[in-house]
C-alpha cells in the first residue's frame, strides 16, 4: 500500500512539493481559477495581496483528502486581521502523515493597498519535509502577489517560491498563478486562471459561481493537465461560512474538501 501511495505522491497531478491549491475549497470548486484572487485569511496560502482587503479579524480551517486516501490528506488553519493599514495573516498547513510522508508549512503574510484598487502582498513560509526513514528537512520560501480591481473586473497574480529553496536535496520550484474574474451579473461570477511551473504543462482553469441568495452559492469548474471537473457549494450563516468542493481525476478518482471561515 505504501508503494502505491508513494507512486501517487510522485505523480500528484500538477502538484509540486508544498502545493497549496487544495487548501481553499471555494477555489477548488471553481477549478482553482480564483486561487490568485483569494480574499481573507486563506490568502496567506494563495495570494497574500488578498489580505489587504481585510476589514475585520477572520479565521479559517480546512480539510481535504486526495483521491479518498487519509494518508494524502491536507489540513490548514489560519487567522487574518487588519493592523495599522496592513492586512496580516498567519497560517499553518499539513499534508500527509508523520509515519509515511509529510509536508508542513508555517506562513507569515502581509498585504497592503498601494493605490486605489491595487494591492500587493508578501508571504514568508517555513517549510518542513518529513519522510519515513529520513531526517527532517527544512527551508524558507517567499511568495509575492498582487490584485487589481476595477468595476466588474478583478485581476490577480502570485509567484510562489520566488527564491526556489532547496529542501531534502531538491529545489521547491517557482510557480506562477494568474487569475481573472468578471462579475457578469450581481448573481454570477465568471473566472479564468492560468497556472505554470517548469515541471508541468500550463494549466488552464475555468470557473463559474452562481449566488442563489445572500446565503447560498453553487460553483463549478474545469481545469486541464489532466482534464478535470469540479463542483461545490458555499453556505453563509451570520459570521460563519461553510464551503465544500469535489474535484474529479480521470485515473485516480475524486477528492473532497471542506472549509469553515469565521469573522469577528
Amino acid at each position: 500500500m505504501k508503494k502505491l501511495l508513494l507512486f501517487m505522491l510522485l505523480v500528484k497531478t500538477s502538484w509540486g512539493a508544498f502545493e497549496t491549491s487544495g487548501i481553499d475549497p471555494r477555489s477548488s470548486a471553481l477549478g482553482n481559477a480564483t486561487s490568485a484572487l483569494s480574499l481573507g485569511a486563506v490568502s496567506s496560502f494563495l495570494n497574500p495581496a488578498g489580505l489587504a482587503r481585510l476589514d475585520r479579524a477572520e479565521s479559517f480551517l480546512s480539510y481535504s483528502d486526495q483521491f479518498g486516501l487519509r494518508e494524502l490528506s491536507q489540513e490548514a488553519i489560519g487567522i487574518g486581521l487588519h493592523f495599522k493599514k496592513l492586512g496580516v495573516g498567519l497560517g499553518v498547513a499539513n499534508f500527509g502523515k508523520a509515519d509515511f510522508y509529510q509536508e508542513q508549512r508555517v506562513n507569515l503574510s502581509a498585504g497592503k493597498e498601494i493605490i486605489s484598487g491595487v494591492d500587493l502582498g508578501i508571504t514568508a513560509s517555513y517549510l518542513m519535509l518529513k519522510a519515513e526513514g529520513y531526517e527532517t528537512q527544512s527551508a524558507v520560501a517567499l511568495d509575492l502577489g498582487f490584485e487589481w480591481e476595477k468595476s466588474k473586473f478583478e485581476i490577480g497574480g502570485a509567484v510562489k517560491n520566488v527564491n526556489q529553496p532547496q529542501i531534502g536535496g531538491d529545489v521547491v520550484l517557482r510557480n506562477y498563478d494568474l487569475g481573472l474574474l468578471y462579475k457578469a451579473l450581481p448573481e454570477v461570477n465568471l473566472s479564468a486562471g492560468l497556472y505554470y511551473d517548469i515541471d508541468f504543462k500550463e494549466q488552464v482553469q475555468l470557473g463559474q459561481e452562481l449566488n442563489l441568495s445572500d446565503n447560498f452559492a453553487l460553483r463549478a469548474g474545469f481545469q486541464t493537465e489532466p482534464n478535470r471537473y469540479s463542483f461545490g457549494a458555499g453556505f453563509l450563516w451570520k459570521r460563519m461560512e461553510i464551503d465544500y468542493a469535489y474535484v474529479n481525476h480521470p485515473e485516480l478518482g475524486g477528492s473532497h474538501g471542506v472549509g469553515m471561515r469565521f469573522t469577528f
